[in-house]
């Protein structure tokens, strides 16, 4: 997918509109079903497409690696 900054845009953009969450519930700290299933969504695509690692994926998300893991694990 190109350049890493635009597909990651990309991709979180696609999430959020076919989930219908704004970017910023995305990146929050909200444990709603919805929110959580764009978030583990997100984290796949993310490491599936533009190939970040889990910590790259962890600094954009606010949050620890191990908790990026966990979330990737439950939707395999």
């Amino acid at each position: 997918m190109g350049n890493t900054a635009t597909g990651i845009r990309q991709i979180i953009t696609s999430i959020c509109d076919e989930f219908d969450v704004g970017p910023a519930e995305l990146v929050g700290r909200s444990r709603k079903k919805l929110i959580m299933q764009a978030r583990k969504e997100a984290y796949r695509r993310l490491k599936d497409e533009v190939g970040l690692s889990t910590n790259m994926i962890a600094r954009l998300f606010g949050r620890d690696h191990s908790s990026v893991s966990r979330a990737q694990r439950s939707t395999r």
